[in-house]
């Protein structure tokens, strides 16, 4: 275990070298690797067996192409190198789990928890939008995650994908005793790039009930926490991995109108934020009454989407039902921050969230997703 710090030292210069950043020359030579071939192996994929050759050229396929202005050859070389490289630390990722978050100043999770237990009622409701029978069928259980989209894929292989394009390794859905269709979704596939765990919430409590079914799964790491029926796209996933725990992206509400297509009134249940003068949220008004909407009219909305560390379960054990009489996770939050001490740190994300709640959002989400690349 004592060559892993070196290992995983070693794939974050690399990278950065690659990346045009920086590196720590002198390190090579402090841990006895010769710095042209330790990068030439580490960027070539030296020694890998046939099937991490074959997975890295999957991720080839599937991963971010690193951009700029380059020729094509150079272009192409700085694809394969940064590919290969994000394929070795994925294995250290796999291989060494808590451990490997462990090795760095500011480790970043790489587990999330998908909170996929909703009875979909929005999604089940009477609607006179017509659906394709695939899509139709599926409405009707409320099983929002598993609606197909354009491309055939469920709406999840999309959300999970975008978790493993932003660094996550173990994701664990949380469902019902019911929702098999999940489990076999998963159960029988060999993924490349995730591990795919589940936990099973017994009765719909709650979000925070929700999350409190996830804690052997997260094992006393920090973690990201998400909806399954909405769609985050990698870029908010992995700045929201940078920042310290516990965080979470704030967004605009003309963003989520303007360019995510949600109705301006639905952005009215959303929660909604008040931020601190120093970046750090300070209240949160989870499904805000008309009164308290109008109030905080130009205040930013949370779209459920977290990065915690373990002590958000002492808070989701100690949250009291909500006037709906369910233990929420927004007022858990809250919780964290009055009684806990706890400091969420927030930062303005920029790129909107798709949300597949409703009938009526099903084309459009669709359409938005066809373009995107899944790879798990």
């Amino acid at each position: 275990m004592t060559i892993a710090p070196t290992l995983a030292r070693l794939c974050t210069i690399a990278l950065s070298r690659i990346n045009g950043m920086s590196s720590d020359v002198n390190w090579f030579a402090s841990v006895g690797i010769d710095e042209r071939i330790a990068t030439r192996t580490t960027a070539s994929g030296a020694h890998r067996d046939p099937e991490d050759r074959a997975g890295t050229e999957a991720v080839s396929v599937c991963g971010d192409a690193a951009g700029g202005e380059l020729d094509g050859a150079d272009r192409r070389r700085r694809e394969r190198d940064t590919n290969s490289l994000r394929r070795f630390e994925r294995i250290l990722q796999r291989s060494l789990g808590s451990h490997y978050a462990s090795m760095n100043d500011n480790p970043k999770p790489t587990k999330a928890v998908i909170l996929a237990r909703g009875l979909g009622t929005r999604m089940r409701a009477a609607s006179p939008v017509r659906l394709a029978p695939a899509q139709a069928a599926v409405a009707e259980t409320g099983t929002k995650t598993m609606i197909p989209m354009a491309s055939g894929r469920p709406f999840v292989d999309y959300v999970m994908s975008a978790l493993a394009d932003a660094g996550i390794v173990d994701v664990c859905l949380v469902v019902g005793p019911e929702h098999t269709v999940v489990r076999d979704r998963f159960a029988a596939r060999d993924l490349s790039r995730l591990r795919v765990h589940f936990a099973v919430q017994a009765q719909p409590r709650g979000t925070a009930d929700a999350i409190l079914a996830a804690e052997t799964f997260v094992e006393g790491d920090s973690f990201l926490a998400l909806n399954s029926d909405n769609y985050y796209p990698a870029s908010v996933l992995e700045e929201l991995r940078r920042q310290p725990a516990p965080a979470l992206p704030i967004f605009d509400r003309e963003l989520l109108i303007g360019e995510a297509g949600i109705p301006r009134e639905r952005i009215a249940r959303y929660a909604l934020l008040v931020i601190a003068a120093d970046g750090t949220l300070q209240r949160i008004v989870e499904k805000p009454s008309d009164r308290e909407a109008r109030a905080m009219e130009t205040a930013p909305v949370s779209m459920n989407c977290w990065h915690f560390t373990p002590e958000i379960f002492e808070a989701c054990r100690r949250v009291r039902p909500s006037a709906r009489g369910e233990l929420e996770l927004p007022l858990a939050v809250q919780l964290a921050i009055d009684e806990m001490g706890a400091r969420f740190t927030t930062f303005r994300a920029t790129a909107p969230i798709l949300d597949l709640s409703h009938r009526e959002d099903i084309a459009a989400v669709a359409a938005r997703l066809e373009a995107i690349e899944v790879c798990l």
